[in-house]
């Protein structure tokens, strides 16, 4: 998913292949490339490629088993969390990763696996005013 957002609008689309466009973002808009599952780790690999990522970024991205961290590098930062989550049908706790990448003007996301974390931040882009879109 892209979200792509300003004051005044937003714009939400399925992009299933990434190209050289994705860095193309207009001066006034943030554009929030949101990943959800690690099922196509090609996809993620072109994404890392298009976007000049260091190669060990998309290594720990793709890699789980991750502690958390926060790393800065010279045109954007990366950061690895851990989601603990309750899984009822598995009487237990679970945790799954989920990688930051904030740049100047863009956030990207991946999740491990796909969850509802980030969908009230989303339905707060889709309010014209406030915080988020401000």
């Amino acid at each position: 998913m892209v979200i792509d957002f300003n004051k005044e609008e937003y714009n939400i689309k399925e992009i299933k292949h990434f190209n050289d466009d994705i860095k193309k973002i207009e001066k006034s808009n943030l554009r929030w490339i949101k990943i959800s599952g690690l099922k196509n780790l090609q996809k993620i690999e072109k994404l890392g490629n298009i976007m000049e990522f260091h190669p060990l970024v998309l290594e720990d991205i793709i890699s789980t088993n991750q502690r958390p961290k926060y790393e800065n590098y010279e045109n954007y930062i990366f950061i690895v969390l851990k989601l603990i989550i309750w899984d009822e049908t598995l009487d237990e706790f679970t945790s799954d990763q989920i990688s930051i990448i904030i740049g100047s003007n863009y956030v990207i996301s991946v999740e491990e696996k796909n969850t509802d974390l980030f969908d009230p931040i989303i339905d707060r882009i889709k309010v014209p005013k406030g915080r988020v879109r401000s």
